[in-house]
């Protein structure tokens, strides 16, 4: 399979499970019965913003406008604000996939990076949010963030966090897959190349 197809099919996997993620969660937050509320949609874009950098905001912002449409149609939500909310939370993630870049490689290997990054994750979605908000006129900023850390996801950063580290061991899952691809091929090569060494040894 070629690069381009597979890195499209691996974009594609995650906005679909993000998504399914999205929606689901939806009926757990407004469903009474539920004693918390979780979702894996963070933690999902986390592992896509490690694999492909910049391009792992596309599928996000994809989920986010299909949950949108999903609230507003399904749930009668307020338009202006759900799009505010929803749409905000995409402003300052460009600051994940730059820390990403600057400490490529180090992340799986590092569990403090790791869980620091995650975290920083969902801070940069509440503070989205919260500034999107304030645009349509809801100044309640610090509330809100407050509000979406540690009412609405902190069960969501507790069991993400514990499986993003349980989730690391898996060889080629948190990884920036140009970058595992290219170690890849220079363990080959050096194989190869080792091989032919040990011939021309023999032959000799």
């Amino acid at each position: 399979m070629k690069f381009a197809m597979y890195r499209r099919l691996d974009l594609f996997i995650f906005l679909v499970l993000m998504c399914f993620s999205s929606i689901l969660s939806l009926f757990l937050f407004t469903n009474k019965s539920f004693q918390f509320y979780f979702s894996f949609t963070v933690l999902l874009l986390f592992i896509t913003l490690v694999r492909w950098n910049y391009l792992g905001i596309f599928p996000f912002v994809i989920a986010q406008i299909v949950t949108s449409l999903f609230q507003i149609y399904m749930f009668q939500t307020p338009v202006l604000e759900t799009l505010a909310s929803n749409l905000g939370s995409i402003l300052f993630l460009f600051v994940i996939p730059l820390l990403l870049t600057k400490c490529s490689g180090n992340v799986k290997k590092n569990p403090l990076l790791l869980l620091s990054l995650l975290g920083l994750t969902y801070i940069l979605i509440g503070i989205g949010e919260g500034v999107s908000l304030l645009c349509v006129g809801d100044h309640r900023f610090w509330g809100n963030f407050v509000f979406y850390i540690f009412n609405q996801e902190i069960y969501s950063i507790v069991i993400s966090s514990i499986l993003c580290l349980l989730l690391r061991n898996i060889d080629n899952l948190i990884v920036n897959v140009k970058e595992h691809l290219k170690m890849i091929q220079e363990e080959e090569d050096e194989k190869w190349k080792v091989s032919e060494d040990d011939k021309k040894l023999n032959q000799s």
